[in-house]
């Protein structure tokens, strides 16, 4: 038979420690994700793309960006947004684009034709 050892506070408190955190994290990873963190997704990707792999402060960057539109078909959301993309030399210029959720996580950007 197996002797059960008792836990000091300091044990236990440690258990209930990542405990909590393991709750957490399960939590996260199964909430759907709101409209705010896909988009942000979207930007972020945007970005990247338009920066390339140098730094945000020496390339261009995605500016006052905002969601102009929805549209839904079946499990595909398109998010419209209009952004401002600025050049290192200051310059800015207007531009849109689609950011696509599907099933309740972002998926891929999409230009807008005509843009």
């Amino acid at each position: 038979m197996l002797e059960s050892k008792e836990m000091g506070s300091k044990e236990r408190a440690e258990v209930i420690s990542n405990t909590q955190a393991c709750v957490i994290r399960l939590s996260d990873a199964y909430r759907p994700k709101a409209r705010n963190e896909l988009v942000n997704a979207c930007i972020k990707d945007v970005q990247g793309r338009v920066s390339g792999a140098g730094s945000t402060q020496s390339t261009n960057t995605v500016r006052d960006w905002v969601v102009d539109s929805e549209d839904r078909v079946g499990g595909v959301e398109r998010l419209k947004v209009k952004a401002s993309l600025h050049s290192y030399a200051g310059e800015s210029q207007p531009v849109s684009f689609y950011c696509v959720i599907k099933d309740g996580s972002y998926e891929d950007v999409e230009a807008v034709k005509g843009n």
